[in-house]
């Protein structure tokens, strides 16, 4: 299988040799720019990464030679892993993880690393930030308040989407709320949801009632839903149920369901 036939193929249905054709895809400095940063992004894949894919990607990542769009890509893909087993999803000594206890410590340590190097370009260490982010440690509240006190409005842009995993930044995310960025603002709903910022809601509820909403902004307003208000889901979100675009009722259905799983969790 090459390239073409793995990215139109899901990754769940992807054969044993999928790893073997992005590690050889990852490791031709002379291939095509843009498949290769194909290839670092389908890398991050749980269905495919390894301690060898790991290893391609942090060369990538750690190789000031290679294209700004291919190491940013390869610091994106390898901060999957970092989330799952941030969460604990497997048992100590990280038996049944896709990659060894020593590969972890290298891709967290390489992230902050190339992060914190200024002769990185800004792309490259934005990405870094915005991989190492999936599993917060201590080095990340600094980071991502120099990020945002930044002019640059990239940086910023990662800032918020960095805050979705961070505590302490609600009034930063409040404030994007109301940036006429329209990245920014996407940004900050979708941290809101994830921060379960209830104070987010007027701003939520505008979007949901947008009579011509940008799309990518209400889907991540519908997503948002379930964990800024759960409770008053179904009677916010109802009337997209009647949207004549199949995906925002796909959408809907799937945040009312999800807030009604969260209404009944005895933790919350």
């Amino acid at each position: 299988m090459d390239m073409e036939s793995l990215a139109e193929t899901p990754s769940r249905e992807w054969p044993d040799s999928a790893g073997d054709v992005l590690r050889r895809t990852l490791g031709d400095a002379d291939g095509d720019p843009a498949e290769r940063a194909l290839a670092a992004e389908m890398a991050g894949s749980l269905t495919v990464l390894d301690d060898d894919l790991a290893q391609e990607l942090l060369t990538v990542l750690r190789n000031a030679d290679e294209l700004e769009l291919l190491r940013g890509s390869a610091a994106i893909a390898l901060g999957p892993i970092l989330e799952d087993l941030d969460m604990g999803f497997y048992e100590d000594g990280l038996e049944g993880a896709p990659v060894t206890a020593d590969t972890a410590r290298e891709i967290r340590t390489t992230l902050r690393q190339v992060h914190q190097d200024p002769e990185a370009p800004t792309e490259v260490r934005r990405r870094t930030l915005e991989g190492s982010i999936r599993a917060p440690a201590d080095w990340h509240a600094e980071a991502v308040r120099a990020a945002w006190e930044s002019e640059d409005p990239d940086w910023r842009l990662t800032a918020v989407f960095c805050m979705a995993y961070l505590p302490g930044f609600e009034d930063e995310i409040l404030a994007s709320l109301e940036s006429e960025d329209p990245r920014l603002r996407f940004e900050a709903v979708q941290a809101a949801g994830e921060r379960e910022l209830a104070e987010a809601w007027p701003h939520l509820r505008a979007i949901l009632n947008d009579p011509d909403p940008d799309l990518d902004l209400l889907f991540a307003a519908i997503e948002a839903v379930p964990g800024v208000r759960p409770d008053e889901a179904e009677d916010a979100l109802g009337h997209l149920l009647e949207s004549p675009d199949e995906e925002v009722v796909e959408a809907t259905h799937a945040a009312i369901e999800f807030a009604e799983v969260l209404r009944e969790d005895p933790w919350r």
